[in-house]
């Protein structure tokens, strides 16, 4: 391998004579500690770069082509390569980047069986032993990014960008007679400099030498005129042919067919997605609850999406205002918990982690903002009274020696009144003084002691 790495980074196989592409690292050089190990430089500072020196066996373009790719399949991180796709689950690897601070964000998983991806910022701590600067969980954020590139690529978005490619094959052709003419006008000047050159008397060679130099600058004005030619069709070669155009439409019906394929490997979706997203950009801290997520697309542009944070706690819930409002005007309506639960899912409320309320999530909701209870706000310490002296129906039956369900039987047959309670609610037994000793009455007449069984003897 280490052979074959060799070969591919030696430019000699490209038949190109170079020398001084190596050399040390200024950064990891210190007076008087040994020489740090040579490191490949940047083009632009080789010494010598001779092209076919030797029998070239890939072309130049070739070996450029290689070496960038080689470069951005690097391992170690770096913020101009994104490395090589893996198989971890982690989706966005190598082309996610704090929104905060512009970092490269690492991968770890958690779970016991390292199913759960999530991309730490963790540069400025490992550098200067700091905090971190953030973590995004990665499956909803993933999901998230599957969904804006599916939607990207759906068959009638593919027929709205080629539509627009169109377009632009029109203002390409546009230009492009533009740029003819320009050449042709800069050809036909040094033609006719060249023309009055040759016409020139060698006798008059003041004039010979200034016609010879006004030749040189109309050569010069087409060399620059045709470069600067070629760097724009290089960039603005927007032709698409027929069958190109029915290859690209076929994209948007078979891609999610092909990306949810349980033979598509974690690394096969990486290979898809960078073929259409640059970069992806996460912050989590700009707003509560929300994390804001910007999209680089390869085609240059950029798209800024809002999503809500799942499994966060209530305190860092985006609709926490919202729902407080609400929950204290149920609670201001004497409901039950579940009561309560039910009009929250009606309305569309959901818990942070996205899922319906129930009881026990208002009861916990009560005691985080302080909406106490009937026992604590309306009843009595020991819990058999209410506030405006009704009882309840432990308290009713204490007071008057019955079990609770005779309360109960009383209840049904009319005897004693009070407001039917909501499920879960207890019930307000109102008692007048006359109703009282009735029933007091009723207890101690009923009541009956115990009498003494006699033998057969009488006795």
């Amino acid at each position: 391998m280490s052979a074959i790495l060799r070969m591919l980074h030696n430019p000699a196989y490209a038949g190109v004579y170079v020398r001084g592409h190596y050399g040390a690292d200024p950064e990891r050089s210190h007076p008087g500690r040994p020489p740090s190990p040579l490191v490949e430089r940047p083009i632009e500072q080789w010494a010598v770069c001779l092209p076919d020196v030797y029998p070239a066996s890939i072309s130049w373009e070739t070996y450029m082509a290689n070496r960038a790719r080689l470069r951005a399949n690097r391992t170690t991180r770096g913020q101009d390569s994104p490395g090589v796709p893996r198989e971890g689950k982690a989706l966005l690897q190598g082309i996610i980047f704090c929104g905060c601070c512009g970092r490269q964000m690492a991968v770890r998983y958690a779970g016991s069986h390292g199913q759960y991806p999530a991309y730490r910022c963790g540069m400025e701590a490992k550098e200067d032993g700091g905090a971190y600067c953030q973590e995004v969980r990665g499956l909803d954020r993933e999901a998230a990014v599957e969904r804006f590139v599916l939607e990207a690529l759906a068959p009638e978005r593919i027929a709205l960008a080629l539509a627009a490619c169109e377009q632009l094959e029109r203002e390409a052709a546009a230009l492009e007679k533009q740029w003819q003419l320009r050449l042709e006008r800069v050809r036909y000047e040094a033609h006719r400099a060249h023309r009055q050159y040759d016409e020139v008397e060698p006798a008059n060679r003041l004039v010979a030498r200034a016609l010879e130099t006004q030749w040189e600058e109309r050569l010069r004005a087409v060399e620059r005129a045709e470069r600067d030619y070629a760097i724009w069709k290089k960039a603005n070669s927007t032709a698409i042919t027929a069958q190109e155009r029915a290859e690209i439409l076929t994209i948007g019906e078979d891609l999610p067919r092909v990306w949810y394929a349980q033979t598509t490997t974690p690394a096969d979706r990486k290979h898809l997605l960078r073929l259409v997203v640059k970069a992806v950009l996460v912050d989590q801290k700009r707003q509560r609850g929300k994390l804001w997520l910007q999209i680089n697309w390869q085609s240059g542009t950029r798209t800024v999406h809002d999503i809500d944070r799942l499994r966060v706690s209530y305190q860092a819930y985006s609709g926490s205002g919202r729902l407080q409002e609400r929950l204290c005007q149920l609670h201001a309506e004497r409901q039950t918990d579940a009561q309560m639960a039910a009009a929250l899912n009606a309305e569309g409320f959901r818990t942070p982690s996205g899922r319906r309320f129930r009881g026990k999530n208002v009861w916990y909701l009560r005691q985080l903002w302080g909406m106490p209870g009937e026992r604590a706000s309306e009843m009595t310490s020991d819990g058999l009274r209410w506030a405006d002296g009704s009882y309840t129906v432990r308290g009713l039956g204490q007071a008057l020696g019955v079990p609770k369900s005779t309360v109960h039987r009383w209840l049904k047959r009319g005897r004693i009144e009070g407001p039917h309670p909501a499920p879960g609610r207890l019930w307000r037994i109102k008692l007048t003084d006359e109703q009282s000793h009735a029933l007091r009455g009723q207890v101690s007449h009923t009541t009956r002691t115990p009498c003494i069984r006699r033998n057969d003897n009488g006795s």
